[in-house]
Protein backbone atom coordinates (compact mmCIF):
# COMPACT_ATOMS: atom_id res chain seq x y z
CA UNK A 1 0.00 0.00 0.00
CA UNK A 2 1.17 3.62 -0.56
CA UNK A 3 1.49 4.20 3.19
CA UNK A 4 3.88 1.28 3.57
CA UNK A 5 5.96 2.46 0.60
CA UNK A 6 6.06 6.02 2.00
CA UNK A 7 7.25 4.71 5.37
CA UNK A 8 9.99 2.65 3.72
CA UNK A 9 11.16 5.68 1.73
CA UNK A 10 11.18 7.82 4.88
CA UNK A 11 13.28 5.19 6.65
CA UNK A 12 15.88 5.66 3.88
CA UNK A 13 16.05 9.43 4.28
CA UNK A 14 13.47 10.58 1.69
CA UNK A 15 11.31 13.58 2.63
CA UNK A 16 8.11 12.10 1.17
CA UNK A 17 5.88 15.10 1.88
CA UNK A 18 8.29 17.56 0.25
CA UNK A 19 8.89 15.30 -2.76
CA UNK A 20 5.13 14.95 -3.24
CA UNK A 21 4.54 18.74 -3.04
CA UNK A 22 7.19 19.35 -5.70
CA UNK A 23 5.80 16.65 -8.02
CA UNK A 24 9.00 14.67 -7.56
CA UNK A 25 7.05 11.69 -6.21
CA UNK A 26 3.60 10.22 -6.55
CA UNK A 27 2.38 7.02 -4.91
CA UNK A 28 -0.79 5.52 -6.36
CA UNK A 29 -2.72 2.42 -5.30
CA UNK A 30 -4.63 0.16 -7.66
CA UNK A 31 -7.85 0.82 -5.74
CA UNK A 32 -7.81 4.38 -7.08
CA UNK A 33 -8.75 2.98 -10.48
CA UNK A 34 -11.46 0.64 -9.30
CA UNK A 35 -9.16 -2.34 -9.76
CA UNK A 36 -11.25 -4.72 -7.67
CA UNK A 37 -12.36 -7.76 -9.66
CA UNK A 38 -11.50 -6.17 -13.00
CA UNK A 39 -8.54 -4.34 -14.49
CA UNK A 40 -9.66 -1.44 -16.69
CA UNK A 41 -6.55 -0.43 -18.63
CA UNK A 42 -7.54 3.03 -19.82
CA UNK A 43 -8.02 4.90 -16.49
CA UNK A 44 -4.50 3.94 -15.41
CA UNK A 45 -2.99 4.86 -18.78
CA UNK A 46 -4.84 8.20 -18.85
CA UNK A 47 -3.64 8.95 -15.33
CA UNK A 48 -0.03 8.28 -16.33
CA UNK A 49 -0.42 10.43 -19.45
CA UNK A 50 -1.90 13.28 -17.42
CA UNK A 51 0.81 13.01 -14.80
CA UNK A 52 3.57 13.00 -17.44
CA UNK A 53 2.04 16.14 -18.97
CA UNK A 54 2.01 18.15 -15.72
CA UNK A 55 3.64 21.58 -16.27
CA UNK A 56 5.67 21.15 -13.08
CA UNK A 57 7.44 18.14 -14.58
CA UNK A 58 9.20 20.46 -17.03
CA UNK A 59 11.63 21.16 -14.18
CA UNK A 60 12.85 17.56 -14.47
CA UNK A 61 14.85 15.91 -17.24
CA UNK A 62 12.66 12.82 -17.13
CA UNK A 63 10.71 10.47 -14.94
CA UNK A 64 10.86 6.90 -13.70
CA UNK A 65 7.73 4.82 -13.21
CA UNK A 66 7.66 1.58 -11.22
CA UNK A 67 4.43 -0.42 -11.34
CA UNK A 68 4.01 -3.45 -9.09
CA UNK A 69 1.41 -5.43 -11.03
CA UNK A 70 0.85 -8.53 -8.90
CA UNK A 71 -2.64 -7.30 -7.91
CA UNK A 72 -3.71 -7.63 -11.57
CA UNK A 73 -3.56 -11.43 -11.41
CA UNK A 74 -6.62 -11.42 -9.15
CA UNK A 75 -8.78 -9.68 -11.76
CA UNK A 76 -10.94 -11.15 -14.53
CA UNK A 77 -9.10 -11.87 -17.81
CA UNK A 78 -5.89 -10.83 -16.10
CA UNK A 79 -3.55 -12.00 -18.88
CA UNK A 80 -5.34 -10.04 -21.60
CA UNK A 81 -5.68 -6.92 -19.46
CA UNK A 82 -2.02 -6.96 -18.48
CA UNK A 83 -0.94 -7.41 -22.11
CA UNK A 84 -3.11 -4.46 -23.18
CA UNK A 85 -1.72 -2.29 -20.39
CA UNK A 86 1.88 -3.20 -21.20
CA UNK A 87 1.40 -2.38 -24.90
CA UNK A 88 -0.09 1.04 -24.17
CA UNK A 89 2.49 1.70 -21.45
CA UNK A 90 5.37 0.85 -23.80
CA UNK A 91 3.94 3.11 -26.52
CA UNK A 92 3.76 6.05 -24.09
CA UNK A 93 7.26 5.38 -22.76
CA UNK A 94 8.68 5.59 -26.30
CA UNK A 95 7.12 9.02 -26.91
CA UNK A 96 8.24 10.64 -23.65
CA UNK A 97 11.32 11.13 -21.49
CA UNK A 98 10.28 8.27 -19.24
CA UNK A 99 11.78 5.06 -17.99
CA UNK A 100 9.22 2.45 -16.99
CA UNK A 101 9.50 -0.78 -15.06
CA UNK A 102 6.67 -3.27 -14.58
CA UNK A 103 7.33 -5.73 -11.75
CA UNK A 104 5.72 -9.17 -11.68
CA UNK A 105 5.92 -11.82 -9.00
CA UNK A 106 6.42 -14.91 -11.11
CA UNK A 107 4.67 -17.31 -8.76
CA UNK A 108 1.37 -15.44 -9.23
CA UNK A 109 1.16 -15.66 -13.03
CA UNK A 110 0.97 -18.64 -15.34
CA UNK A 111 3.81 -19.74 -17.62
CA UNK A 112 1.94 -18.60 -20.75
CA UNK A 113 1.37 -15.08 -19.40
CA UNK A 114 4.98 -14.68 -18.32
CA UNK A 115 6.32 -15.87 -21.68
CA UNK A 116 4.05 -13.30 -23.35
CA UNK A 117 5.55 -10.61 -21.13
CA UNK A 118 9.06 -11.73 -22.10
CA UNK A 119 8.14 -11.58 -25.80
CA UNK A 120 6.53 -8.17 -25.51
CA UNK A 121 9.30 -6.17 -23.86
CA UNK A 122 12.61 -4.90 -25.15
CA UNK A 123 14.36 -5.88 -21.92
CA UNK A 124 13.45 -8.29 -19.14
CA UNK A 125 15.38 -8.72 -15.90
CA UNK A 126 14.93 -12.01 -14.08
CA UNK A 127 17.16 -14.51 -12.28
CA UNK A 128 18.29 -17.54 -14.25
CA UNK A 129 16.09 -19.99 -12.35
CA UNK A 130 13.03 -18.10 -13.65
CA UNK A 131 14.06 -18.68 -17.27
CA UNK A 132 14.59 -22.37 -16.55
CA UNK A 133 11.15 -22.53 -14.96
CA UNK A 134 9.51 -20.87 -17.99
CA UNK A 135 11.24 -23.08 -20.54
CA UNK A 136 8.76 -25.31 -22.43
CA UNK A 137 11.31 -28.10 -22.05
CA UNK A 138 12.15 -27.62 -18.38
CA UNK A 139 9.15 -25.97 -16.72
CA UNK A 140 8.24 -29.13 -14.78
CA UNK A 141 11.44 -29.14 -12.75
CA UNK A 142 11.42 -29.08 -8.98
CA UNK A 143 13.26 -26.25 -7.22
CA UNK A 144 16.04 -28.68 -6.31
CA UNK A 145 16.42 -29.80 -9.93
CA UNK A 146 16.56 -26.19 -11.18
CA UNK A 147 19.33 -25.36 -8.76
CA UNK A 148 21.25 -28.47 -9.76
CA UNK A 149 21.07 -27.43 -13.41
CA UNK A 150 22.09 -23.87 -12.58
CA UNK A 151 25.09 -25.07 -10.62
CA UNK A 152 26.23 -27.06 -13.66
CA UNK A 153 25.61 -24.28 -16.22
CA UNK A 154 28.18 -22.07 -17.90
CA UNK A 155 27.45 -18.55 -19.14
CA UNK A 156 28.14 -17.44 -22.72
CA UNK A 157 27.68 -13.98 -24.26
CA UNK A 158 27.12 -13.73 -28.03
CA UNK A 159 27.17 -10.27 -29.72
CA UNK A 160 24.49 -9.27 -32.20
CA UNK A 161 25.18 -10.71 -35.65
CA UNK A 162 27.43 -13.53 -34.41
CA UNK A 163 26.56 -17.22 -34.61
CA UNK A 164 25.93 -19.52 -31.68
CA UNK A 165 26.75 -22.34 -34.07
CA UNK A 166 26.45 -23.28 -37.76
CA UNK A 167 24.59 -26.08 -39.47
CA UNK A 168 26.70 -29.23 -39.78
CA UNK A 169 29.03 -28.40 -36.90
CA UNK A 170 29.64 -30.99 -34.22
CA UNK A 171 27.42 -30.19 -31.28
CA UNK A 172 27.96 -31.36 -27.72
CA UNK A 173 26.19 -28.52 -25.88
CA UNK A 174 22.62 -27.54 -25.07
CA UNK A 175 21.79 -23.86 -24.67
CA UNK A 176 19.05 -21.90 -22.90
CA UNK A 177 18.53 -18.26 -23.94
CA UNK A 178 18.25 -15.74 -21.09
CA UNK A 179 18.71 -12.48 -23.02
CA UNK A 180 18.28 -11.41 -26.65
CA UNK A 181 16.77 -13.26 -29.60
CA UNK A 182 18.10 -16.00 -31.86
CA UNK A 183 17.17 -16.87 -35.46
CA UNK A 184 17.33 -20.48 -36.64
CA UNK A 185 17.80 -21.35 -40.31
CA UNK A 186 18.51 -24.45 -42.35
CA UNK A 187 20.04 -24.83 -45.82
CA UNK A 188 18.94 -27.20 -48.57
CA UNK A 189 21.31 -29.87 -49.79
CA UNK A 190 22.59 -27.54 -52.51
CA UNK A 191 23.68 -25.14 -49.78
CA UNK A 192 21.78 -22.25 -51.29
CA UNK A 193 18.23 -22.00 -50.02
CA UNK A 194 17.08 -21.49 -46.45
CA UNK A 195 14.25 -23.94 -45.83
CA UNK A 196 13.20 -22.78 -42.36
CA UNK A 197 13.39 -19.68 -40.21
CA UNK A 198 12.25 -19.45 -36.62
CA UNK A 199 12.90 -17.08 -33.71
CA UNK A 200 13.90 -18.07 -30.19
CA UNK A 201 13.16 -15.91 -27.14
CA UNK A 202 14.47 -16.00 -23.55
CA UNK A 203 13.57 -19.29 -21.82
CA UNK A 204 13.85 -21.26 -25.10
CA UNK A 205 16.19 -24.27 -25.13
CA UNK A 206 18.04 -24.98 -28.39
CA UNK A 207 20.92 -27.01 -29.78
CA UNK A 208 19.47 -30.23 -28.39
CA UNK A 209 19.21 -32.04 -31.75
CA UNK A 210 22.93 -32.07 -32.40
CA UNK A 211 23.78 -32.62 -28.75
CA UNK A 212 21.36 -35.46 -28.03
CA UNK A 213 20.66 -37.11 -31.40
CA UNK A 214 23.32 -37.31 -34.11
CA UNK A 215 26.15 -35.10 -32.86
CA UNK A 216 25.83 -32.48 -35.62
CA UNK A 217 23.86 -29.25 -35.69
CA UNK A 218 20.69 -29.59 -37.76
CA UNK A 219 20.43 -25.81 -38.29
CA UNK A 220 22.34 -22.56 -37.76
CA UNK A 221 21.64 -20.21 -34.85
CA UNK A 222 22.33 -16.45 -35.21
CA UNK A 223 22.08 -13.78 -32.48
CA UNK A 224 19.61 -11.07 -33.54
CA UNK A 225 20.53 -8.98 -30.46
CA UNK A 226 23.35 -9.02 -27.94
CA UNK A 227 22.49 -12.30 -26.27
CA UNK A 228 23.27 -14.42 -23.25
CA UNK A 229 22.83 -18.18 -22.85
CA UNK A 230 23.28 -20.83 -20.20
CA UNK A 231 25.25 -23.79 -21.58
CA UNK A 232 25.30 -27.44 -20.53
CA UNK A 233 27.35 -30.33 -21.86
CA UNK A 234 25.16 -32.93 -23.54
CA UNK A 235 26.57 -35.70 -21.32
CA UNK A 236 25.52 -33.82 -18.18
CA UNK A 237 22.08 -33.15 -19.64
CA UNK A 238 21.63 -36.85 -20.40
CA UNK A 239 22.56 -37.73 -16.82
CA UNK A 240 20.04 -35.16 -15.55
CA UNK A 241 17.30 -36.66 -17.71
CA UNK A 242 18.19 -40.16 -16.51
CA UNK A 243 18.36 -39.21 -12.84
CA UNK A 244 15.27 -36.99 -12.67
CA UNK A 245 11.95 -38.33 -13.98
CA UNK A 246 10.39 -34.84 -14.09
CA UNK A 247 13.13 -33.68 -16.51
CA UNK A 248 12.64 -36.76 -18.67
CA UNK A 249 8.86 -36.26 -18.77
CA UNK A 250 9.25 -32.58 -19.70
CA UNK A 251 11.78 -33.39 -22.41
CA UNK A 252 9.56 -36.10 -23.93
CA UNK A 253 6.54 -33.76 -23.92
CA UNK A 254 8.64 -31.04 -25.55
CA UNK A 255 10.01 -33.34 -28.27
CA UNK A 256 6.52 -34.62 -29.07
CA UNK A 257 5.22 -31.05 -29.43
CA UNK A 258 8.14 -30.21 -31.72
CA UNK A 259 7.39 -33.22 -33.92
CA UNK A 260 3.69 -32.29 -34.00
CA UNK A 261 4.64 -28.78 -35.12
CA UNK A 262 6.80 -30.24 -37.90
CA UNK A 263 3.92 -32.40 -39.15
CA UNK A 264 1.67 -29.35 -39.06
CA UNK A 265 4.20 -27.35 -41.10
CA UNK A 266 4.40 -30.14 -43.69
CA UNK A 267 0.61 -30.18 -44.00
CA UNK A 268 0.59 -26.41 -44.51
CA UNK A 269 3.19 -26.67 -47.29
CA UNK A 270 1.20 -29.40 -49.00
CA UNK A 271 -2.31 -27.95 -48.77
CA UNK A 272 -2.33 -24.18 -48.26
CA UNK A 273 -1.96 -21.25 -50.64
CA UNK A 274 1.05 -18.94 -50.43
CA UNK A 275 -0.88 -16.05 -48.84
CA UNK A 276 -2.09 -18.38 -46.08
CA UNK A 277 1.45 -19.60 -45.49
CA UNK A 278 2.82 -16.05 -45.28
CA UNK A 279 0.00 -14.92 -42.97
CA UNK A 280 0.69 -17.86 -40.65
CA UNK A 281 4.43 -17.16 -40.77
CA UNK A 282 3.85 -13.53 -39.75
CA UNK A 283 1.70 -14.63 -36.82
CA UNK A 284 4.46 -16.99 -35.69
CA UNK A 285 6.89 -14.07 -35.79
CA UNK A 286 4.45 -11.93 -33.79
CA UNK A 287 4.28 -14.68 -31.15
CA UNK A 288 8.04 -15.14 -31.07
CA UNK A 289 9.41 -11.62 -31.52
CA UNK A 290 6.51 -9.19 -31.86
CA UNK A 291 5.48 -6.27 -29.69
CA UNK A 292 1.84 -5.31 -29.22
CA UNK A 293 1.17 -1.58 -29.66
CA UNK A 294 -2.04 0.47 -29.93
CA UNK A 295 -1.32 0.75 -33.67
CA UNK A 296 -0.98 -3.02 -34.12
CA UNK A 297 1.63 -5.70 -33.58
CA UNK A 298 5.18 -4.79 -34.64
CA UNK A 299 7.85 -7.33 -35.60
CA UNK A 300 11.16 -5.53 -35.12
CA UNK A 301 13.36 -7.72 -37.30
CA UNK A 302 15.35 -6.90 -40.43
CA UNK A 303 13.84 -9.53 -42.77
CA UNK A 304 14.53 -9.55 -46.49
CA UNK A 305 12.11 -10.68 -49.17
CA UNK A 306 14.16 -13.86 -49.40
CA UNK A 307 13.72 -14.47 -45.66
CA UNK A 308 9.94 -14.15 -45.94
CA UNK A 309 9.95 -16.28 -49.08
CA UNK A 310 11.85 -19.00 -47.24
CA UNK A 311 9.33 -18.96 -44.41
CA UNK A 312 6.39 -19.28 -46.82
CA UNK A 313 8.16 -21.70 -49.21
CA UNK A 314 7.79 -19.44 -52.24
CA UNK A 315 9.81 -16.91 -54.27
CA UNK A 316 10.87 -13.34 -53.35
CA UNK A 317 8.92 -12.06 -56.37
CA UNK A 318 5.69 -13.59 -55.06
CA UNK A 319 6.36 -12.16 -51.60
CA UNK A 320 7.00 -8.68 -53.04
CA UNK A 321 3.74 -8.79 -54.99
CA UNK A 322 1.74 -10.10 -52.03
CA UNK A 323 3.18 -7.62 -49.51
CA UNK A 324 2.54 -4.72 -51.92
CA UNK A 325 -1.10 -5.84 -52.19
CA UNK A 326 -1.46 -6.09 -48.43
CA UNK A 327 0.10 -2.64 -47.99
CA UNK A 328 -2.47 -1.12 -50.40
CA UNK A 329 -5.23 -2.93 -48.52
CA UNK A 330 -3.86 -1.60 -45.17
CA UNK A 331 -3.31 -5.09 -43.78
CA UNK A 332 0.48 -5.20 -43.38
CA UNK A 333 3.24 -2.60 -43.73
CA UNK A 334 6.61 -4.28 -44.29
CA UNK A 335 9.80 -2.24 -44.21
CA UNK A 336 13.47 -3.12 -44.07
CA UNK A 337 13.81 -3.03 -40.28
CA UNK A 338 10.32 -4.00 -39.11
CA UNK A 339 6.89 -5.34 -40.10
CA UNK A 340 3.69 -3.83 -38.70
CA UNK A 341 0.40 -5.70 -38.66
CA UNK A 342 -2.13 -2.94 -39.41
CA UNK A 343 -5.32 -5.02 -39.59
CA UNK A 344 -4.91 -8.09 -37.40
CA UNK A 345 -8.46 -9.29 -38.10
CA UNK A 346 -8.02 -9.40 -41.87
CA UNK A 347 -4.61 -11.06 -41.61
CA UNK A 348 -6.06 -13.69 -39.26
CA UNK A 349 -8.89 -14.24 -41.74
CA UNK A 350 -6.36 -14.84 -44.53
CA UNK A 351 -4.44 -17.28 -42.32
CA UNK A 352 -7.65 -19.24 -41.59
CA UNK A 353 -9.20 -19.11 -45.08
CA UNK A 354 -9.80 -22.38 -46.88
CA UNK A 355 -8.19 -23.46 -50.12
CA UNK A 356 -11.24 -22.47 -52.15
CA UNK A 357 -11.14 -18.84 -51.08
CA UNK A 358 -10.25 -16.21 -53.64
CA UNK A 359 -6.57 -15.33 -53.66
CA UNK A 360 -5.77 -11.85 -52.33
CA UNK A 361 -3.01 -11.53 -54.93
CA UNK A 362 -5.36 -12.21 -57.79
Amino acid sequence: MPGAVAAALADHGIDVARATRHLALELVSAQRFGAVGAFDTWPLIEHLRGWAGEPGLHNFTGARIAAEMTWACRTADADKAVMAFEALFDADIERRALTGAGMYRCGRFGVRALRQLIRGHRRVLAPDHIYIGLSPMLHGLTEEARRALLDAARERLVPKGRSFYDQGEEGAEILLLTRGRVAFSRLDRDGQRVTSLDIGIPSDVFGYHGALVDGRRAASALALDDSRVLVWDAALFRRTITARPEVAAGAIEFFISQRTDQWHDLRILATERVEQRLARALWRLVDAAGRRTPQGAVIELALSGQDLADMAATTPYTISRLVATWRRQLIVDARRDRIRIIDAGRLASIARSDANAESSVG
